[in-house]
């Protein structure tokens, strides 16, 4: 089956440009590192409208299209429903919006859809569920590939 992965993706490489800046790709052997950092503005860094950039795709991450165009069509609030399985999340010991820069950074990166992930399985939202945050296919170096993602995400405060 000869399928264009990035046809299916949803999250373009416009925020990235947007809200990080990208660093020169290292390549060595199999493996490949890409890395970003938050874009600056004189000396501050630009974490709010990163924060915006982000929340906006909330529910994308959370609904597949059709749910959300039944939504929209019932005059549902999609961005409050998709909210509701976030919780009272806590992002210092919670792993949801590291699992939602994960879906964004691979569909958009990798360009590999997101075909299955765990955040509409959550029963309790203080409970975590065992398993891959996210299931992507995609096209690595020419083969099809299924990606298995997980996300792993460290608040460090710093007290002024």
């Amino acid at each position: 089956m000869n399928l264009n992965w990035a046809e299916c993706t949803r999250i373009s490489d416009n925020w990235i440009k947007s809200y990080l800046n990208s660093h020169e790709l290292h390549t060595d052997a199999k493996i490949n590192v890409r890395s970003y950092s938050l874009k600056f503005s004189g000396t501050q860094y630009q974490i709010m409208g990163f924060i915006d950039g982000i929340i906006d795709h909330i529910k994308q991450f959370v609904f597949p299209p059709e749910e959300i165009r039944r939504f929209e069509a019932d005059g549902i609030d999609v961005y409050r429903r998709a909210m509701s399985y976030f919780g009272d999340t806590n992002p210092e010991n919670d792993g949801k919006y590291g699992e939602l820069l994960l879906y964004m950074l691979t569909e958009s990166v990798l360009q590999a859809p997101m075909v299955a992930h765990k955040m509409t399985l959550l029963t309790n939202t203080r409970d975590q569920v065992k398993g891959g945050d996210g299931i992507f296919f995609g096209e690595y170096n020419g083969i099809n590939s299924l990606f298995i993602g997980e996300s792993k995400i460290e608040i460090e405060a710093k007290l002024q």
